[in-house]
């Protein structure tokens, strides 16, 4: 079962198992789809972006976030 922690002072962590933790990168509403932390946040969530529809989609082309991050 995976679970998402939250602090005020760290970035999300979602806990994989008992032992492994991994960071969750947040998306950056002020800059492109481009940049390297966007692209490592839509990889860490199984996304990629589509220029065509200028949303982040799924592989079966299901639209999930708009160009800035935000879900829909």
């Amino acid at each position: 079962m995976t679970r998402i922690l939250t602090s005020n002072f760290q970035a999300p962590v979602e806990v994989i198992s008992i032992f492994q933790y991994g960071v969750r990168e947040d998306f950056d509403a002020d800059v492109s789809p481009e940049n390297l932390a966007n692209q490592e946040a839509a990889r860490q969530r199984g996304l990629t972006y589509d220029a065509n529809k200028r949303a982040y989609v799924y592989e079966d082309g299901c639209l999930i976030r708009d160009e800035f991050g935000q879900e829909f």
